[in-house]
């Protein structure tokens, strides 16, 4: 890995430092695969970086419910080894992870790595400047986890996956 809190996620110039990083195993709580389809194709796959347990199963449960495929990161790097991986329909990504920032993550996945796919931001603080910012690196929506999330989130989601800009 790195230096104790120093992040893994790569730079803007430089994307092999996460090629070699290491990867959870597909077993393991940083990477899960939740599904409720039972044998019927999912509607989207949905990548959730997320390091909270309580977080990830709700967003699990929710999604899972109306379908999709859901795979769960645990820290920014499985989230970006993840993506390397396979593509997603969408990416939620939490602001606050123990290896990096999200706004780094998310810079690394469209700058760096050109992953089109729409992202939604799962955070505890959204702040103005926050959201500008990341407006600009084409993040289309923020559901604040504090106020109510699974509602919201399903909303936000349904906008993504369905094309429209969930502002």
């Amino acid at each position: 890995m790195g230096t104790p809190g120093r992040s893994s996620i790569p730079k803007a110039a430089s994307v092999s430092s996460a090629a070699t990083a290491p990867t959870a195993s597909p077993s393991s709580p940083d990477a899960r695969i939740e599904t409720a389809h039972h044998g019927r194709e999912a509607m989207a796959s949905i990548l959730v970086v997320d390091d909270s347990e309580m977080v990830q199963r709700a967003v699990s449960a929710v999604l899972s419910r109306k379908g999709h495929e859901v795979v769960i990161a645990g820290k920014a790097v499985d989230g970006v080894q993840r993506v390397k991986e396979r593509a997603f329909d969408l990416i939620l990504m939490d602001l606050n992870l123990p290896d990096s920032r999200g706004e780094r993550a998310i810079r690394a996945l469209r700058l760096v790595m050109k992953v089109a796919a729409p992202i939604l931001v799962i955070s505890t603080e959204i702040k103005v400047d926050t959201v500008l910012e990341l407006r600009s690196l084409g993040v289309v929506g923020f559901v604040d986890k504090t106020e109510g999330f699974g509602d919201r989130l399903v909303e936000e989601v349904d906008k993504a996956l369905a094309g429209g800009d969930p502002r």
